[in-house]
């Protein structure tokens, strides 16, 4: 009874996160469910942005709480999370001149916190992208991976978080629509 009590309370949030996506899936109709563009990420309103294939926006229409834009693998086995990473007005300037690791390390400080023992960096901040440079870092949480992309769009800097939903699924077959979907924002500019 102890290990379902203490399963339930490390998977509940992802439990509810596959549950709502499932939900929403399910209760759409086919005509939402195939809709291939979504509102464009904030400070872009005359773009639009192109959801993946094999992806739908689970905030069609509108961004969640916090300005991020949600997505779902159609078999609910990847998320991918897009929002803008909002630098207080003291911190603009200085980090306007800084490459895109160094925001990538801001990142990853924000996610990882402090003496978390649920996550373990896999890969910390490093470059990656021919062109215009996009910061890659990856981390575990209780055995899932979470693969973030840092990058600029003209002045605005975004984080593309990528999010495997269960252990069956190989991360590298999602990992190339992320990378292809952050560039695709790099370059609505």
């Amino acid at each position: 009874m102890r290990i379902a009590k203490y399963l339930a309370a490390r998977f509940a949030t992802y439990i509810f996160i596959v549950l709502l996506a499932g939900s929403i899936i399910s209760c759409s109709s086919p005509g939402e469910s195939l809709k291939q563009s979504a509102p464009p990420p904030p400070k872009h309103s005359s773009k639009q942005m192109i959801i993946p294939d094999g992806w739908i926006s689970l905030t069609p229409g509108q961004r969640s709480a916090g300005g991020e834009l949600l997505l779902v693998r159609n078999d609910n086995a990847a998320l991918m999370t897009v929002k803008e990473l909002k630098p207080v007005a003291s911190a603009r300037s200085a980090l306007a001149n800084e490459d895109v690791c160094t925001l990538g390390n801001i990142s990853m400080q924000g996610k990882l916190g402090n003496g978390n023992n649920a996550k373990r960096i896999l890969r910390p901040p490093s470059v990656i992208g021919n062109g215009k440079p996009l910061c890659v870092y990856i981390y575990s949480e209780n055995s899932l991976l979470r693969r973030v992309l840092v990058f600029r769009s003209g002045s605005t800097i975004y984080e593309v978080e990528l999010l495997q939903s269960n252990e069956s699924l190989s991360f590298s077959t999602v990992v190339e629509v992320q990378t292809a979907f952050a560039k695709s924002l790099m370059n609505g500019e």
